[in-house]
This record gives structure tokens, C-alpha cells and sequence, in this order.
């Protein structure tokens, strides 16, 4: 298998105090930058996938990439306008062309854009782990709800699932 880290909508206007469950974003971040890491390790390509619409405009101060990731200047940055990150983007065809053909799902928010990414990737057959940790949603029982319905691992079985070590 080779594996991809997708990493949705890592965006300012997440972490801002209107955010209900600010604490839990926040808590994802050093999660989700161990997995950043990991992945650059291993020589697997990284994702960074923005939302973009009215609200947040490309390059507006809320469509940023917040502060406190660790991407590189070498990974993969591409816009969504819809929250599947495969519709009508260029994501497929990318993964493809690199020979992925399974994904690592980490972001937000879990409720929203990961769910419907995680599904979109099945529907293109893509084996599809959502990773705990490493994503959260504006209400904590939606990030649990996610966990229930899809395929989770924790972030130190990343490398061994790929295996079955």
C-alpha cells in the first residue's frame, strides 16, 4: 500500500473563540503535526486541502493555514469549495498520478468535511482510515459519532496498518 495524509481545512477561522469546541481543535494540532512528520519521514505525500468560499475567500485572513502547523513548503496545498475534498477538484487525479491508494484522514471538522471526504474516498476505492487525534468537530459527540461509523486507527498504528504488523 501506499498511504497519502490528507489534512483538511487546518484554517484560522477554526481557531478563533467562536469556536464551541476551541479546546478540542487545539488538541489536534500537535497530533496532527506528528502524523505531518511521520509522513515526511516515510516519503508519503501530504495534503493540505483549504476550504474556500464567500465566507472565507483564498487568501483572506480566515483561509489561512494556522499558525501552529508544521507543514512543509514542499507538500501539497489545493482548495475545496464543497466539503468532499474529491468533488470537483483535482485531489484524485493527484493521488493517482503519485500512486496512492490509501489515505490517512486528519482535519475538520469531523461532522462536516471528514465524513464526507472519508466517504468520497471510499466511493473511489481508496482503503480510508480516519485518524484519531487528529480530527475534531464543533461538538464532541460528532467526532465520537464519526469514530463509531468509519475506520479509525491511532496515530501509533499508522505505519504498522499498512503492514498488518
Amino acid at each position: 500500500m501506499k498511504p497519502a495524509l490528507l489534512v483538511l481545512d487546518p484554517q484560522n477561522d477554526f481557531f478563533e473563540d467562536d469556536n464551541p469546541n476551541l479546546a478540542g481543535f487545539k488538541a489536534s494540532i500537535g497530533v496532527i503535526n506528528s502524523l505531518v512528520a511521520e509522513s515526511h519521514r516515510q516519503g508519503w505525500p501530504v495534503v493540505v486541502i483549504q476550504q474556500t468560499g464567500p465566507k472565507k475567500p483564498a487568501g483572506s485572513p480566515a483561509w489561512q493555514v494556522y499558525p501552529a502547523f508544521q507543514f512543509a513548503p514542499t507538500d501539497t496545498f489545493m482548495q475545496k469549495t464543497k466539503q468532499n475534498a474529491f468533488w470537483q477538484t483535482p485531489l484524485e487525479e493527484f493521488l493517482r498520478s503519485k500512486g496512492v491508494d490509501s489515505i490517512f484522514l486528519a482535519g475538520y471538522a469531523a461532522e462536516f468535511c471528514i465524513l464526507t471526504t472519508f466517504r468520497g474516498a471510499c466511493e473511489r476505492e481508496f482503503t480510508t482510515w480516519i485518524i484519531k487525534g487528529a480530527v475534531a468537530a464543533f461538538t464532541p459527540k460528532y467526532t465520537a459519532f464519526v469514530y463509531d461509523i468509519c475506520k479509525t486507527i491511532p496515530p501509533e498504528k499508522m505505519t504498522s496498518v499498512l503492514t498488518g504488523k
